[in-house]
């Protein structure tokens, strides 16, 4: 019996987009003086979509990559296994961490606007302070909502393959191994990804609200006094670790449904 062909790599123009949208908002406040205010808040919007379609869709070519490295080094079965199955099947196992990628993106974007925005108001004022705590548990919340879809997600995959599990089992896998396996496919990609994501969303927001200011509060002459904007390393860090612990927690989870998808009965469920 001839084995089917192994499916076509991700394209690489999403990573390209990707590249392309993070480098021009990285350098929008060296080069975006000169363009008018309507105009440069087309191009600094356009260029956002442009990075985030390219991170989106461009997760599943590293999905793909970090597969087939895996498979190439790996000497672990549960690696094995996982890197097979991102080689395999790459929009699948990236799509489900899409809405947290943007999340993270999203959030570092907040929080950058934030750092500038509290260093160049009025430091008395806690209307401000208020303001961005409560736009970050909205956007914990959204994140929570995200890394909850990926339970449904992967327990869905979990029932879809409960024949090749089985099978797996039946012949001598351990199911320990196929919980590491799923445990690996979800976070290998997920890590890089994230990472990415802030890092994306650092360069842009760093880029297009730069890194300093005048401000005119705190002064007793009323004179503009410059003033340098720290970069939020330790919220950024801390959404991160966050989101990371989101999908882990809800990758567990799933795990549930590793059990029951393997039992000898499910050898008989059509392919």
């Amino acid at each position: 019996m001839r084995l089917p062909p192994p499916p076509p790599p991700p394209p690489p123009p999403p990573p390209v987009a990707f590249v392309v949208g993070v480098v021009g908002l990285a350098s929008f406040s060296a080069y975006g003086t000169s363009i008018s205010h309507r105009n440069g808040a087309l191009i600094a919007g356009g260029l956002l979509v442009v990075a985030l379609l390219g991170l989106l869709l461009g997760s599943a070519a590293i999905t793909y990559l970090i597969g087939r490295a895996v498979s190439r080094v790996a000497w672990r079965p549960a690696l094995l296994v996982a890197g097979h199955r991102m080689a395999t099947a790459p929009f699948t196992s990236s799509r489900a961490t899409a809405s947290v990628l943007l999340g993270v993106l999203l959030g570092t974007l907040v929080l950058c606007f934030k750092a500038n925005f509290l260093a160049l108001t009025d430091p008395a004022d806690p209307f401000y302070a208020q303001t961005f705590r409560m736009i970050e548990v909205v956007l914990g919340v959204g994140i929570g909502l995200a890394a909850a879809t990926l339970f449904v997600v992967q327990v869905e995959g979990l029932v879809a393959r409960r024949r090749s599990l089985a099978s797996l089992v039946a012949t001598g896998t351990p199911r320990w191994v196929l919980a590491r396996a799923t445990l690996a496919e979800t976070l290998l990609p997920v890590v890089p990804c994230v990472l990415l994501a802030a890092a994306a969303g650092m360069g842009a927001g760093r880029g297009l609200l730069g890194d300093s200011g005048y401000t005119y509060y705190s002064t007793v002459n009323q004179d503009p006094v410059f003033v340098q904007v720290a970069a939020p390393w330790l919220e950024v860090s801390q959404l991160v670790l966050g989101s990371i612990a989101a999908v882990l927690v809800m990758t567990l989870a799933s795990l549930v449904m590793l059990w029951p998808s393997t039992r000898p009965e499910e050898l008989r469920t059509a392919s």
